[in-house]
């Protein structure tokens, strides 16, 4: 606004001398003024109908805490370098963001934001307008693109839990064979894969190895009803509204949780409620990259608890939100 003022207040001045009859440099003078300032508006609206930009994160979870980078990549496919694009972001949390970038002429450059999610749910980050300017700031043109806007998982954090937590969800001597199945022969073989980097030695068939000249490696089978429930009770059992420090200490001890079960080889099941749901949702998890995509989808909680109670179908783990992990069976029920 003040490069448009001062511009205005020239081109008024030049006017004036160029009418008072100052010669006719004055004249010459105003003509550029305006055909100059013709030149930068269709500039403007030219290189912005060129632009190209698109969005991206580098990932689509981050753990509490940790940063995150937004990138914003700019094709230029015009002959004239651009000064200023104005970048304008709705960012959950921080409200709105006014940033400024550059692109050069024929060139594809990046700009990036670093975000730092404080609290776990989901992170949006969403570009509201796009705009550039000419290089004195006299004009501006909106770059029309498509919507960019990303949205993050803000997922727990996993902090190291004592193995005797873990212990006791199972009879004493169902724990005792759950400890000494794991790698062994003594397990029923549900079927052999190729060996993947990783995988520990101690799973690796030998006998069938040997004959199929090929590394493989021993899966076993889980057997029924052994899948543990892990209930995400979000109720405080007051009438005072959770807080997401709450929130995020409630999951994170369900994540450390999960955690401690999936390097046990314990096969288990998240159980919560969301806001706008009837019914309890319910994911599996059966190994490390489950693990992982649940930690995406329980966060939800932290958009509203559900006006229904989650009532637990059968026996298995309750997680409160004071913090307790408990053994739970409905009436009637034995050990699981």
């Amino acid at each position: 606004m003040k490069s448009k003022i001062i511009y205005m207040v020239l081109v008024l001045a030049t006017l004036w001398a160029a009418a008072a009859g100052r010669g006719e440099f004055a004249f010459f003078l105003l003509v550029f003024e305006l055909l100059f300032a013709v030149c930068m508006a269709a500039g403007v609206w030219y290189v912005a109908g060129k632009l190209r930009v698109s969005a991206k994160t580098e990932s689509s979870a981050v753990t509490r805490g940790e940063r995150e980078k937004f990138i914003l990549e700019i094709e230029n496919s015009t002959v004239f370098p651009v000064g200023d694009i104005q970048i304008v972001m709705d960012v959950t949390g921080a409200g709105r963001i006014v940033r400024h970038s550059a692109a050069d002429r024929k060139s594809r450059d990046s700009w990036q934001i670093f975000l730092e999610p404080v609290h776990c749910g989901f992170f949006r980050v969403s570009v509201t307008e796009l705009r550039v300017f000419d290089y004195l700031g006299l004009f501006s043109a909106k770059i029309r693109v498509p919507s960019l806007a990303r949205t993050i998982a803000v997922i727990p954090r996993i902090h190291p839990m004592d193995g005797e937590t873990v212990q006791g969800f199972y009879g004493e001597e169902e724990d005792n064979e759950n400890a000494a199945r794991a790698g062994t022969d003594s397990q029923e073989i549900f079927d052999t894969r190729y060996y993947h980097q990783g995988d520990m030695l101690k799973n690796i068939h030998w006998k069938l190895s040997a004959k199929e000249d090929e590394l493989l490696v021993k899966e076993f089978s889980m057997p029924a009803g052994r899948m543990v429930s892990v209930y995400l009770d979000t109720s405080n059992g007051t009438e005072e509204k959770t807080t997401p420090d709450q929130l995020d200490e409630f999951l994170d001890l369900a994540a450390s949780l999960g955690n401690a079960l999936v390097e046990k080889e314990q096969l288990f099941e998240y159980v919560w409620m969301e806001k706008g749901t009837k019914e309890a949702l319910h994911f599996e998890v059966n190994g490390r990259e489950a693990f992982y995509q649940a930690l995406e989808c329980i966060p939800g909680i932290c958009q509203g608890i559900s006006d229904n109670v989650l009532v637990p179908e059968h026996g298995g783990v309750r997680i409160t939100m004071d913090g307790r992990i408990q053994r739970y069976f409905p009436e009637g029920e034995g050990r699981l």
